[in-house]
């Protein structure tokens, strides 16, 4: 691990990756000048401590967050913040570098930051590229040529290798918040028929897209061709995608995940699969363990050898791996620290990507109850 100076409040970072990103060939340079003034911000008003390393296991996480001298927390998806370890520390904030916050634990008092409104545009390209290479079998196609298995008398032929182009079919979109509605967006030019559902209709995007809200989740299911799941991953979603919606889906449907795996109960969709109850297409970025279980993958591998005219693609959460887009999510959570650890009064934190429930409490001027009221009080 490297340290700043000793004489400031003191932030943890799980994973040098967020120094290291700054020099990926790939990245633009304003994304990479952005990290840079980022960093330079929180070492002016925070000692901080790096992981030197990608991953840190569940211990040394732990004995950083109890660390009577740590109050910040940087962190992303692979490094779980239990809410029993927070509860004991005295961290006043953990910002993470992902949309979902489902790993951080949710403590009283506890600030959380976030990075929304930032990879909806690269999600949303990945998910229509799920969509498209499902449909259209691309995957197992460029196998076929690339394992040497398109022999000398396999020609062209009308019926060859038939599949089903997306213009003109039914999606339902489950979610519409920023990345659903930029998958909505998407699919204009396909000519779709776009059902969605969402806890808050959207009649602007019905007008503008030409959607159309479904009140009941249970139509998607039973309607809709393609179904791409756009939900967070909360106490409320967890296995919320189970039996009685997979039940649902129509044969050589297409069931797409780019959300969170945590949301569909694997389990319901193996049994109904196995059982042949369900015979439906599945392109999935997210699993429900990550990376994911061996005995899942071989269990699905034996549905696919089952029922070869099944698809399946699964990639390993990679949705939103644009270097400029991940660049930004670094800077995001360097940003928020900086702000935070250097802030005297609610107002120096107004540009923090707080959640939902914090964010109005911001706002409201309700911040008596979170630590950080007592750590403005201090300075």
């Amino acid at each position: 691990m490297r340290c700043s100076s000793m004489t400031k409040p003191k932030t943890f970072i799980t994973t040098s990756v967020f120094k290291d990103i700054i020099n990926h060939p790939r990245m633009g340079e304003d994304a990479r000048n952005r990290i840079r003034d980022a960093w330079k911000a929180l070492e002016e008003v925070s000692e901080v401590e790096i992981f030197e390393g990608r991953f840190p296991d569940e211990a040394l996480i732990r004995k950083a967050i109890l660390d009577p001298a740590v109050r910040f927390i940087g962190c992303h998806l692979s490094h779980e913040i239990k809410p029993e370890w927070l509860e004991q520390s005295n961290i006043i904030a953990v910002a993470t570098s992902t949309m979902g916050y489902d790993h951080v634990g949710k403590v009283p008092g506890v600030l959380i930051t976030h990075t929304p409104s930032v990879l909806q545009a690269t999600v949303a390209d990945y998910t229509m590229a799920l969509i498209l290479a499902n449909l259209r079998n691309i995957i197992s196609l460029h196998e076929t040529v690339w394992n040497g298995e398109w022999e000398p008398g396999q020609k062209w032929d009308l019926d060859g290798n038939l599949s089903k182009a997306l213009d003109g079919q039914v999606v339902g979109l489950i979610g519409l918040g920023e990345i659903g509605s930029e998958v909505a967006r998407r699919l204009v030019p396909w000519n779709t028929k776009t059902l969605y559902f969402d806890i808050d209709r959207k009649p602007h995007l019905e007008r503008d897209l030409g959607l159309i809200y479904e009140s009941s989740i249970e139509m998607i299911f039973k309607e809709a061709d393609v179904i791409s799941l756009h939900v967070p991953l909360n106490d409320n979603t967890r296995g919320m995608f189970d039996k009685r919606y997979l039940s649902l889906m129509k044969p050589s449907s297409l069931l797409v995940n780019t959300a969170r795996g945590g949301i569909i109960n694997t389990g319901d969709l193996l049994d109904l699969l196995e059982a042949d109850d369900i015979k439906v297409h599945l392109a999935f970025d997210v699993h429900e363990t990550e990376p994911i279980d061996p005995d899942i993958l071989q269990r699905f591998r034996k549905i696919k050898e089952n029922n070869p005219d099944l698809r399946f693609v699964f990639t390993p959460h990679n949705a939103s791996a644009d270097v400029n887009t991940r660049g930004e999510m670094a800077a995001m959570l360097l940003e928020d620290l900086a702000r935070i650890a250097g802030s005297t009064k609610p107002e120096d934190i107004e540009e923090c990507r707080l959640i939902g429930r914090q964010r109005q409490d911001l706002k409201d001027g309700k911040m008596e109850s979170y630590r950080i009221h007592g750590f403005w009080k201090k300075k």
